[in-house]
């Protein structure tokens, strides 16, 4: 791309990375923590504006299921990525529902899912 194409001020790379910021540290520092009782059991439905997903979190104990899918997805539609979170002596498992990570799970008891 040419600089005439570029906005006025924005003539090099140089001057467009510097306008675009560290997105670990700035998406740290912009998070509220959510905290959950490990010994909780139930499900939260989340929804934020920083992904283009909806969430559904299940937490059992030491293990969490988490589901994403397209926002306004059904729960009973098999459009969601499943995952099971396990950690025990100090190490997590992720696994995955089917064994891969397509989005083709329903999320209404993720419990309930085949996980590898």
């Amino acid at each position: 791309m040419s600089a005439q194409y570029l906005a006025p001020g924005n003539r090099t790379i140089t001057s467009i990375d510097s306008k675009i910021p560290v997105l670990g540290p700035a998406v740290a520092a912009q998070s509220v923590p959510v905290v959950i009782a490990t010994d909780q059991v139930g499900t939260l439905s989340v929804v934020t504006n920083e992904e283009p997903y909806a969430q559904k979190v299940t937490v059992a104990g030491a293990v969490t299921y988490v589901a994403i899918a397209a926002v306004g997805t059904l729960q009973a539609a098999a459009l969601w990525q499943a995952k099971r979170i396990t950690v025990a002596a100090g190490t997590t498992v992720v696994e995955f529902a089917d064994g891969n990570a397509n989005f083709d799970n329903v999320a209404t008891n993720l419990a309930l899912l085949a996980y590898a």
